[in-house]
């Protein structure tokens, strides 16, 4: 009755025995309306499904750009799930504005059929806010694998220390080269700044540095140049304590690659590769932060091999 006749009805069966209930034709319509947005959210949903999958395959040049200088495939999905949440928000935004400029004009031409009284506060409006980003971030899910997957065509998603232990030294290759010796031992000079900045037994610190040398020489006939660390592994109570040679070789013309010898002086076996796992992934950052430093910021480091009586 209350949907024929648009008015408001509050019925109660006995007089101060049950509570009042209202029956309105806008709350009918508020319970039974959600089967009208169904078709619009999936279409939704879709259409930003397809514009990030268009964005990313109109972007794997950047994509694999993104995998040179070393950013990770979470990193990169990220960027395009980011961008997702960013136009469902920019969306919802523009989306409400418009709506309360839409209805103050039709409100103001008397064009809204009688009984309908727009709330632009209403705790329904924060739903279907809600309820749109919730479909946005649910379509970019798959665009966001998509991209992780450019990055990494693999299984693997991180660089793994692929030799063991053979008694107390540990030869461990990395799949970073250098394009000349200049940069080769720039790069020496750098990490021994990295490993200077050690020295103290604090508390988060994945090591502490008790030496530094620099040293060059040949292998077989094969030049190279290396930096000598004595480092106090964390835990530190578990006092592991190893000699860590990072070495770079001269493989072939102006090409040079990247090793590192660690060799265990104090702590158990167990503790020791385990402490060096985590000192690794220190190391492996420190090999994609140079490849991010710029011209001028290398030159300095350049110019400390060349000035390093040792490395010649």
């Amino acid at each position: 009755m209350a949907k024929e006749i648009n008015l408001d009805f509050y019925v109660a069966n006995k007089t101060g025995t049950v509570p009042v209930e209202l029956y309105s034709r806008r709350t009918g319509f508020t319970a039974s309306g959600y089967e009208f947005v169904t078709l619009p959210l999936a279409i939704a949903a879709l259409t930003v499904l397809n514009l990030m999958l268009g964005a990313v395959y109109e972007r794997i040049r950047e994509i694999a750009v993104f995998s040179t200088v070393g950013l990770s495939p979470g990193d990169v999905g990220m960027m395009f799930l980011s961008e997702s949440i960013s136009y469902g928000v920019i969306g919802v935004i523009m989306g409400y504005i418009a709506g309360i400029i839409g209805l103050s004009l039709l409100l103001s031409y008397h064009a809204l059929p009688l009984g309908i009284y727009p709330n632009y506060s209403s705790g329904f409006v924060v739903q279907t806010i809600g309820i749109i980003i919730l479909i946005v971030v649910l379509s970019s899910l798959f665009p966001f694998l998509k991209s992780a997957r450019l990055v990494t065509p693999s299984l693997e998603r991180k660089w793994k220390i692929t030799t063991k232990p053979l008694g107390d030294q540990w030869n461990i290759p990395t799949p970073f080269f250098f394009s000349s010796e200049q940069e080769a031992v720039g790069f020496i000079e750098y990490m021994n700044e990295y490993f200077g900045a050690y020295t103290m037994e604090s508390p988060g610190f994945p090591f502490a540095t008790h030496g530094l040398s620099l040293k060059s020489g040949e292998i077989d006939g094969i030049p190279y140049k290396s930096l000598v660390v004595e480092l106090h592994l964390a835990p530190f109570p578990a006092n592991v304590n190893q000699t860590l040679e990072l070495m770079v070789r001269n493989i072939s013309r102006e090409r040079w690659t990247a090793e590192i010898i660690a060799r265990r002086r104090t702590g158990d076996m167990r503790s020791w590769m385990s402490s060096n796992q985590k000192l690794l992934d220190s190391v492996r950052k420190q090999f994609i932060t140079w490849r991010l430093l710029t011209r001028t910021e290398k030159e300095k480091y350049y110019g400390k091999g060349a000035n390093s009586r040792q490395l010649k």
